[in-house]
C-alpha cells in the first residue's frame, strides 16, 4: 500500500470517486487540523466519512465541541452517538 500524506489526500479528495477516497483513507500516515477532517467529512459520502473520522481519531485527533457538532449531518446516528469522543472540552477538564 502507498503511504500518502494528509496534505496530499487534502489537495485531491474532491476530484476521486468514493471507493479511491476510502481506499486513500487507509494509507494515511498522518492527518490534518480537525477543522480539514470535519471539512473533507462534510463532502464526502458518509461510509467514506465514517472512515475518515476513525482514522483522524486513531492518530490523535482531538475535536471541538463545534466539530462534533458539525460531524453530525457527515456521520451516522449510530456512530456519533456510539463514538467515544476526544474533544478540547475534555482534555480541558482534566
Amino acid at each position: 500500500m502507498t503511504i500518502m500524506t494528509w496534505k496530499e489526500f487534502y489537495e485531491k479528495y474532491d476530484d476521486w470517486a468514493e471507493s479511491t477516497v476510502i481506499s486513500k483513507i487507509s494509507s494515511l500516515k498522518d492527518i490534518g487540523p480537525s477543522s480539514e477532517v470535519v471539512d473533507c467529512a462534510n463532502y464526502i459520502p458518509e461510509k467514506a466519512a465514517e472512515k475518515l473520522v476513525r482514522k483522524a481519531m486513531s492518530l490523535g485527533t482531538v475535536f471541538t465541541p463545534n466539530d462534533i457538532t458539525e460531524l453530525d449531518s457527515a456521520i451516522s446516528e449510530n456512530l456519533a452517538s456510539s463514538q467515544t469522543w476526544t474533544c478540547v472540552a475534555d482534555i480541558q477538564s482534566i
